[in-house]
């Protein structure tokens, strides 16, 4: 059976105008973002899911997008997050419920 991993994308409310320019289908301010991902959070980790909360760059995340042709959307940031998951090759999960 393979483990189901959730990427949580967790955007400094600093970063957040620069993000939300990126990612245009994002919630219109930092407290929805949070809100959204804490909710989706509790769902997958009663569902049994990893939780794997990465930090995002927009900066990082744009010249990701860029250098794979990709938009900048809420489905990309799913790529980065997978991408960029230092634990993505680890044998044993971050974190679980």
């Amino acid at each position: 059976m393979s483990t189901v991993v959730y990427h949580v994308p967790l955007v400094a409310s600093h970063d957040y105008d620069v993000f939300r320019e990126l990612v245009r289908e994002a919630p219109a301010t930092h407290h929805a973002w949070a809100e959204l991902y804490r909710g989706r959070t509790a769902e997958e980790r009663q569902a049994g899911h990893v939780i794997h909360e990465i930090h995002v760059d927009p900066h990082r995340f744009a010249d990701h997008a860029r250098r794979n042709g990709y938009e900048t959307s809420l489905a990309t940031l799913g790529c980065f997050l997978e991408d960029i998951d230092p634990h993505r090759n680890d044998p044993t999960p971050a974190t679980t419920g």
